[in-house]
C-alpha cells in the first residue's frame, strides 16, 4: 500500500505553517509507505509549484500524482495533523474495511471539538473512489466534492470520533460568517444542479438530487438573515434558522 499526503497551499501567509508540517510529518512517517507533497503557488524548497492559486484548481491540475497512490490524506496549508494522526489512520486503512475516513478536529481558538461534516483536513479517502469530474468548473470546496464522490460511489465511509487535526479557524463577525456559509450554500446548490444534468444517467444521479434538494430546502427556510445554518444538524434538528447560525458562530469564532 502506498498512500499520499497532500498539502495544498495558495496563501504566502501559510508559508511558516507549511514549513513546520513538512518537517513534522517528515519525522511521523517513519517505515509507512507515505509520500508526503507540498502544492503551492509560491516558492517552497522541494515542493510543487503551481500557476494556480484556488484550491479546486491546484487540486484537480494534481489529479494524474494523485491517482498513482491508493489513499490520499489532504492538510490545508493553515491546519495541522496531531502527532498520532498519520499512525492512527494507517492503521485503520491496513484494515481494508474504509474508503473514507473523516475524523474529528479541534479549533486553536476556543478548543472546541468539531466533527464539520467535511474538512479538507480531516479527510483521508481512496483515489479510486474520486470522481475527478466532479471538479471540473465547479466552485465548492474539494472537501464537500470528496465526500460527494464516495457518498455518489457508495463508498464505505467512517466516521471518526476522535480528535486528529488542528483547524486554524479565521474570526469572523457574525455578519461575515454569515455571509460566507450563505456563499458557500448557493455555490454548492449551482454546483449539484450542474452535476446532476452532467450525471443524470449514472449512478451518481440519485444521490447528488438528494443533496440538491437538501441545499434547497435550506435556502428556502424561513429566515431574513443572509446566512444559513449547518445543513445536516438543521434537517436532523428542525431548528430555527437565526438560532442555530448564531449558535454555530458562538461555538466557533467568538
Amino acid at each position: 500500500m502506498e498512500n499520499l499526503i497532500l498539502t495544498i497551499s495558495g496563501d504566502k501567509n501559510e508559508e511558516n505553517n507549511v514549513l513546520k508540517n513538512i518537517q513534522d510529518i517528515n519525522n511521523w512517517i517513519g517505515d509507512m509507505d507515505y509520500q508526503y507533497l507540498v502544492y503551492t503557488n509560491y516558492e517552497i524548497p522541494k515542493t510543487i509549484i503551481s500557476k494556480f492559486t484556488y484550491f479546486n484548481e491546484m487540486f484537480y491540475n494534481l489529479q494524474k500524482t494523485i491517482k498513482e497512490y491508493d489513499f490520499l490524506m489532504i492538510l490545508d496549508g493553515d491546519d495541522q495533523f496531531f502527532p498520532e494522526k498519520i499512525g492512527y489512520i494507517n492503521k485503520l486503512l491496513q484494515t481494508g474495511k474504509y474508503d473514507y475516513i473523516h475524523n474529528y478536529a479541534q479549533y486553536d481558538n476556543q478548543n472546541y471539538k468539531w466533527n464539520g461534516i467535511n474538512n479538507n483536513s480531516c479527510i483521508t479517502i481512496r483515489t479510486s473512489k474520486i470522481n475527478f469530474d466532479f471538479y471540473e468548473n465547479t466552485k465548492s470546496l474539494s472537501d464537500y466534492l470528496l465526500w460527494l464522490s464516495v457518498l455518489g460511489g457508495n463508498g464505505k465511509i467512517l466516521n471518526l470520533e476522535k480528535v486528529l487535526t488542528l483547524i486554524h479557524n479565521k474570526s469572523y463577525t457574525y455578519s461575515q460568517y454569515a455571509d460566507y456559509m450563505s456563499k458557500r450554500y448557493f455555490l454548492r446548490l449551482n454546483d449539484l444542479q450542474h452535476l446532476y444534468e452532467k450525471f443524470k444517467m449514472t449512478d451518481y444521479a440519485k444521490n447528488i438530487k438528494k443533496e440538491y434538494l437538501k441545499y434547497k430546502y435550506i435556502l428556502h427556510a424561513k429566515s431574513t438573515i443572509n446566512g444559513f445554518p449547518d445543513l445536516f444538524t438543521y434537517l436532523h434538528k428542525k431548528e430555527d434558522t437565526e438560532f442555530f447560525i448564531k449558535r454555530e458562530y458562538d461555538l466557533r469564532v467568538k
